[in-house]
């Protein structure tokens, strides 16, 4: 068995204790870093998450502040598109309302009117008839003046042409004149045509 001096005690237990104090201070250094990433980690993941959190916010207000334009856009569009569509069928209805007044001044339209008169008489049936035509139309009053069982009355609510037949006996009224076909044609046409505008 060997013997020890002191120094050399002193000098192995200081060896050990080095050894020892080492390996703890190395272990330490693992746990800390272990801990230090651990937490770091935690760190970024946070603010990470801030950040997509933040940048989420940021584009739902991009987005509302689009939306908003694009309505504000579109609003201003319809609008124009609205007077566009209104300009564009006036235009036409002023032509067929020049051509009506034309039409009112031919042959066809007389025979066409009596045959519709004729019509309504046998609908009607014995009863009087009050028929309505415009101041304005002669040809009409010519024509209608030979007529019999009908009282011929000008009016200004007729302004194109037709005539308005009323039977007071049978509560009956037809509406024979061309500004109601043509007010009806403009409102079916406004329904149903597809105006686009291209620019």
């Amino acid at each position: 068995m060997s013997y020890y001096n002191e120094d050399q005690l002193k000098k192995y237990f200081e060896k050990a204790i080095q050894r020892e104090s080492t390996k703890r201070v190395e272990a330490l250094k693992k746990e800390i870093d272990y801990a230090y990433q651990k937490e770091m980690a935690k760190v970024i993941s946070d603010l990470d998450m801030k950040k997509k959190l933040e940048l989420n916010k940021l584009m739902r207000d991009v987005h509302a502040e689009y939306q908003d334009r694009l309505n504000q856009i579109g609003a201003g569009y319809d609008e124009m598109l609205i007077k566009e569509r209104s300009v564009m069928i006036n235009h036409i209805f002023d032509k067929v309302y020049k051509k009506l007044h034309k039409y009112v001044a031919t042959e066809d339209y007389v025979k066409h009117m009596s045959k519709q008169l004729e019509s309504v008489q046998s609908f009607i049936g014995m009863a009087t008839i009050d028929v309505m035509i415009s101041t304005k139309d002669e040809s009409l009053k010519q024509a209608f003046s030979k007529v019999k069982g009908i009282r011929l009355v000008q009016t200004d609510e007729v302004e194109i042409g037709g005539f308005i037949a009323v039977s007071n006996e049978k509560n009956i009224r037809i509406d024979e004149t061309l500004d109601a076909k043509l007010a009806n044609q403009r409102d079916w046409f406004y329904q149903n045509a597809k105006l686009f505008i291209k620019q």
